[in-house]
């Protein structure tokens, strides 16, 4: 699939076959160093925080956009977004979040990126073999992919 001419793969399958397949051992091990973790929160007070602590053990690189909250979601993110290779961006609110992405993406400086909302939390599988994935895409040329994935939603699981 080409998205403005980029390419971009669907991955189906278990992420542990598409490890084997590659040659990758799964899981894979953690933290990342050439995948950023990019997050933007606004008025996420109650899940910025675990989140962001979920993912500082998963990635060496968070990058996170705070738009302008009236709570506390800026100084939650100060305190754990403080690693040299995090980058904290301060943005007004928008209305939405993909007003921040370009600029956080622009910040990122590595190979690849793993995008997450607030109110999302990911997969144990799916953050295990998020070097696998990132390989299947480089191997086949591909810009970046879409992993399905099972993910939580204020507590409900639901699929992507």
């Amino acid at each position: 699939m080409a998205v403005n001419g980029e390419r971009y793969d669907m991955v189906t399958g278990e992420v542990d076959q598409i490890s084997r397949r590659l040659e990758v051992p799964w899981p894979n091990s953690a933290p990342y160093h050439e995948i950023t973790a990019v997050v933007v929160a606004w008025n996420e007070e109650p899940r910025v925080g675990p989140l962001l602590s979920f993912l500082s053990d998963w990635f060496t690189h968070l990058n996170v956009a705070v738009q302008e909250s009236t709570d506390k979601t800026l100084e939650i993110a100060k305190s754990i977004v403080k690693r040299k290779s995090d980058k904290l961006l301060e943005h007004p609110h928008y209305g939405h979040g993909d007003a921040s992405f370009p600029e956080l993406i622009k910040a990122v400086e590595t190979d690849w990126a793993f995008v997450v909302s607030c109110d999302e939390w990911p997969d144990l599988d799916l953050m295990k073999g998020l070097e696998s994935a990132t390989n299947y895409a480089t191997r086949f040329g591909y810009d970046g992919i879409w992993v399905y994935f099972r993910s939580f939603t204020e507590g409900v699981e639901w699929e992507v």
